[in-house]
């Protein structure tokens, strides 16, 4: 049952999430590149492409996955890579506070969710003594 309500609210958040990403990238297409301070966000496919690679090279490789998702920056992916996962730990936080009995479960649930397996999952796990 926890389960379930928590897969329904990481739907609406994911949701909620695509909904502000194409409305500021709405408004930065608007904006003219000097004004724009080059935030450029990342697509789906650009973030699917990131997850993917993550999985093939581990985390700490970002040339691989720089060369992998073609259109980004060995520092943009560093950018994106330190803020995806410092969010993936605060969720996992907020798992541990809300159930600590099934916690490991609903962590790796909630890390495959998001994508990660292979090499990322492994590099995760053991970053933090998972």
């Amino acid at each position: 049952m926890l389960r379930s309500t928590l897969l329904a609210e990481y739907k609406i958040i994911q949701q909620k999430q695509l909904q502000l990403i194409q409305r500021l990238n709405s408004i930065l297409i608007k904006l003219a590149p000097s004004e724009s301070h080059g935030i450029v966000l990342w697509t789906a496919a650009e973030h699917q492409k990131f997850i993917e690679s993550t999985n093939m090279y581990g985390k700490s490789k970002l040339s691989q996955i720089s060369k992998f998702i073609q259109t980004k920056t060995v520092q943009q992916v560093a950018s994106h890579a330190q803020k995806f996962f410092q969010r993936l730990q605060r969720n996992i936080q907020k798992i541990y506070t809300t159930n600590q009995s099934n916690y490991h479960q609903l962590v790796s649930d909630y890390l495959v969710k998001n994508g990660l397996n292979g090499e990322g999952l492994k590099e995760y796990l053991l970053l933090f003594n998972y």
